[in-house]
């Protein structure tokens, strides 16, 4: 599904040149108008993953393509962390996938909302907004 990203946001003629090198798909997500507070962003560190057990593929299925990502089974060895309250100022960054897949590096960060049961009552529903960049090494 990465590499069919590649191909579907560049040029013909760049993707498969750009594909030779290191990449990443990295997001960018940060709340918008109001902290969040209603079902905040949740990231697992992906040291506490087992790839092979935890992480199912699932299908994507749009009116003109189709794609993949991952689910992720329960492990109560998971590492999760939030920051609680993080407003419209603060982003996190988020590897989504680097072309990298020989265990020296994160190949991805498991990521949700969940429900905060600290969550003040009647706190406004989370608004957010998460950005996508692909990024290239020249190596």
């Amino acid at each position: 599904s990465s590499i069919a990203r590649v191909h579907r946001h560049l040029p013909p003629s760049s993707a498969p040149l750009l594909l030779k090198r290191r990449f990443q798909i990295i997001n960018l997500w940060r709340p918008i108008n109001h902290p969040a507070l209603d079902w905040p962003l949740a990231l697992c560190d992906f040291r506490s993953v087992d790839v092979k057990k935890d992480l199912m593929p699932v299908a994507l299925i749009y009116p003109d393509r189709e794609g993949e990502t991952y689910g992720v089974k329960h492990n109560p060895g998971h590492q999760w962390k939030y920051k609680r309250g993080m407003g419209p100022e603060d982003y996190v960054l988020i590897k989504c996938f680097d072309s990298i897949q020989d265990g020296s590096v994160a190949i991805l960060t498991p990521h949700t909302g969940f429900q905060d049961p600290n969550s003040p009552e009647g706190a406004p529903l989370r608004e957010s907004i998460e950005l996508r960049a692909l990024v290239f090494y020249d190596e």
